[in-house]
């Protein structure tokens, strides 16, 4: 297992990853028809998920951490600093593809 820093170059993994662990996460709360129409907003907002990904690798107050397993993104993690006082941050996403996760 490796960690290290997002690239742009792996938005569209990022993306694929969120993707997963959202469906999930809206499985838990919502059902039938209900996450069939979650799932689509959730399509709806990607082009603007991705934006949002390059921006926040371009940015120094953000850190997307990636975790590979054998060269394949397999989780990441969204931490933000503190604007007006950098000792302090917070994450704000965690997501790990469903096959690796309680590993």
């Amino acid at each position: 297992m490796k960690i290290r820093v997002a690239r742009l170059k792996d938005i569209s993994n990022i993306e694929k990853v969120y993707f997963e662990g959202v469906i999930d996460e809206g499985k838990l709360q919502f059902s039938g028809e209900k996450i069939k129409e979650f799932e689509k907003d959730i399509k709806k907002f990607k082009r603007k998920r991705l934006e949002e990904f390059k921006k926040d690798i371009k940015s120094t107050l953000v850190y997307i951490i990636i975790v590979e397993e054998k060269s394949e993104i397999i989780g990441y993690g969204k931490a933000t600093v503190n604007k007006e006082n950098k000792k302090f941050g917070a994450t704000s996403m965690l997501y790990v593809k469903k096959e690796f996760r309680k590993k």
